[in-house]
C-alpha cells in the first residue's frame, strides 16, 4: 500500500508539543494532528445538530475544543500535545505545496480552516494569513474571510488588504473582492471609541479610497463605505467620477450597472451643483 505523507518536514527537527516539555518527532506531531482533523471532518459531515429526539454529545462536536480534541490524555498525548498539535499543523499551511496534496488531505486543509472558525479561535490569525499569501495555498478565500473576520480595523490590517486589493498577479479578482468587501464592511459596522481607533479608520477607508479603480472589486460597498464615512459623499463629484469610471469599464456586471446608472441619474437631477472633496490624499 502506497503512503501519503502530508507535509515535508525537512525544515523541522524536532517539535515540542507539550507544556510538560515532552518532544515528539515532526511525523508523530503531523499523525496526531491528521487523526484530530479526520475526526473532526467526519463529525462535520454527519451532522452539524443532533436530529430531534437525539441526545446532544459534547464529545462529538467538533465546535468546541472538547469535541475536537478529546479528553486528557489520549495514548500519551494530553490536551495541551493536541492542541499543539493543530497550532503545528496549521503553520505548515504557510509554506507547503496544499495544491498537490491528495483530495483527502485538501479536504482536510478546508476543515482545518473551518475548525479556526467554528472554535473561534483567534490565535490562528498568523497561520491563517500565511496560507491566504501562500502561492501555493489552497482555500484562500475562506482563509482571508476567517482573518479579516477575527482582526480589529487597524493599520496592520490596512496593510494586509492593501498588499491583497492592489496585487492582480498573486491574488484573483474574488479574492482581492472578497478582502475589499469585508474589510469595507468592517470599517462601516464596527464603532471606534477613541481618537487612536477613528484615525485608523479614516486611514483604513482613505487606503480602499486610492485604489478603488484598479478594477471593479467591491464597487458596491465602496460606494456604501464612503458615503457613511465621507460627508457629502453622497452627492459630489467624486462619486459621480466613480459612477461614470465603473459604468464606462468593459467588466460592469448587471448589478454594477443598475447601481450606478441609479446614482448617475441621481446626482445629474439633483439640481445642485456637485462639489468635489478633497479626500486629503485618499487618492483625488
Amino acid at each position: 500500500m502506497k503512503t501519503i505523507i502530508a507535509f515535508g518536514f525537512a525544515s523541522v527537527s524536532m517539535f515540542v508539543a507539550s507544556a510538560e516539555g515532552l518532544a515528539f518527532t515532526p511525523s508523530e506531531t503531523n499523525k496526531v494532528a491528521r487523526r484530530l482533523i479526520i475526526r473532526a471532518k467526519n463529525l462535520r459531515d454527519c451532522h452539524d445538530i443532533p436530529d430531534e429526539g437525539e441526545l446532544y454529545k459534547p464529545e462529538e462536536d467538533p465546535g468546541t475544543w472538547y469535541g475536537f480534541l478529546g479528553l486528557d490524555e489520549t495514548n500519551g498525548w494530553t490536551v495541551a500535545a493536541k492542541k499543539a498539535a493543530f497550532d503545528w499543523y496549521l503553520s505548515t499551511l504557510g509554506t507547503n505545496n496544499c495544491q498537490s496534496l491528495s483530495s483527502l488531505d485538501k479536504s482536510l486543509v478546508l476543515t482545518a480552516v473551518g475548525l479556526c472558525e467554528s472554535l473561534a479561535y483567534t490565535n490562528a490569525v498568523p497561520s491563517l494569513k500565511e496560507l491566504t499569501v501562500n502561492p501555493l495555498g489552497i482555500y484562500r478565500e475562506t482563509a482571508l474571510e476567517i482573518v479579516l473576520n477575527f482582526s480589529p480595523v487597524d493599520d496592520f490590517t490596512t496593510q494586509f488588504v492593501e498588499e491583497i486589493v492592489t496585487n492582480g498577479v498573486k491574488f484573483s479578482m474574488i479574492e482581492r473582492g472578497c478582502a475589499c468587501g469585508i474589510y469595507a464592511q468592517n470599517i462601516i459596522t464596527r464603532q471606534a471609541t477613541n481618537d487612536m481607533q477613528r484615525a485608523a479608520k479614516e486611514r483604513a477607508w482613505k487606503m480602499l479610497y486610492r485604489h478603488r479603480r484598479p478594477d471593479l472589486i467591491g464597487t458596491g460597498i465602496l460606494d456604501s463605505l464612503f458615503i457613511s464615512q465621507v460627508q457629502g459623499y453622497d452627492l459630489s463629484s467624486n462619486r459621480l467620477e466613480f459612477a461614470d469610471y465603473v459604468l464606462s469599464h468593459p467588466d460592469a456586471d448587471s448589478s454594477d450597472i443598475r447601481r450606478f446608472t441609479s446614482v448617475t441619474n441621481q446626482l445629474l437631477s439633483s439640481g445642485q451643483p456637485l462639489p468635489w472633496i478633497n479626500m486629503g490624499g485618499g487618492g483625488n
